[in-house]
């Protein structure tokens, strides 16, 4: 998997606004979230134990696989609730806001049906309104991690568009 650092959009001209009438600040705020779950991904997770008994096994070990898949969430979540408010809508919480970059065409329907999971994933680990169940964890590090560069690729190609592009 290559890294988002090395699949950058290139930052427009200085004193350009984003497509949604935005200064340029939030665009490069954008670019900054998206780094962030580039290095938890590159950094950390993608070396973490795959088994489901190392997991179970390895306290230490299952505790950053859940932090940094909180991390992911949570700076995936950002990203999205920005450029929602950025066009104006108002997401209730944060699937709503995946929902909302759906329709805004930033993200692709049948991915977001996948990837609205993530908003559930990050109120469980944040609140700990439950205990986060390792089998949750081996699935979404196994199956499901490679969502968040996706992800990122969606925003960035989104934010590459000219405007008056949708």
């Amino acid at each position: 998997m290559g890294t988002l650092a090395n699949r950058a959009v290139a930052l427009p001209a200085a004193g350009l606004t984003t497509r949604e009438g935005r200064a340029l600040s939030r665009y490069c705020d954008y670019q900054h979230q998206l780094r962030k779950i580039d290095r938890e991904l590159a950094r950390r997770l993608v070396e973490m134990p795959r088994s489901i008994e190392e997991l179970w096994a390895k306290q230490e070990e299952r505790w950053i696989v859940e932090r940094g898949l909180q991390l992911c969430a949570q700076n995936a979540l950002d990203v999205a609730t920005h450029l929602v408010a950025s066009a104006g809508r108002d997401a209730v919480d944060y699937t709503a806001a995946i929902d909302h970059l759906a329709e805004m065409g930033v993200l692709p329907h049948d991915f977001t049906a996948r990837f609205r999971g993530v908003a559930g994933f990050r109120n469980v680990v944040v609140h700990a309104y439950l205990e986060v169940d390792v089998p949750l964890l081996h699935r979404l590090l196994n199956n499901h991690l490679e969502d968040f560069a996706v992800f990122a690729q969606h925003i960035e190609n989104y934010l590459a568009r000219p405007l008056g592009d949708s």
